[in-house]
């Protein structure tokens, strides 16, 4: 009997590290890694180690976002801001 409670605590265990690992996996996602992050396989196969890795990457939209932002501001952006300005009406 305690062999069955064994291999029921395993299996809950890894059908639960299954769901977090696809979870970081949307979240390397979401910080704008592909598959080369490996952020399921390392979440699966080293738990809690694998859910700190994914959190330490960079996020990589939000940083090019603001690259997008400082070359907007230094003026750098020009194409963007002539189209918004033949879309304004004269007054």
């Amino acid at each position: 009997m305690s062999a069955f409670i064994y291999l029921l605590i395993i299996v809950i265990y890894f059908v639960f590290d299954y769901i977090l690992a696809n979870f970081m996996k949307q979240v390397a996602y979401a910080k704008g890694y592909d598959d080369r992050a490996h952020a399921w396989a390392l979440t699966f196969w080293f738990g809690p180690i694998g859910f700190l890795y994914v959190i330490s990457l960079p996020d990589l939209v939000l940083r090019e976002q603001n690259k997008e932002i400082i070359s907007l501001l230094k003026g750098e952006g020009g194409s963007q801001e002539t189209e918004k300005n033949e879309q304004l009406p004269t007054i």
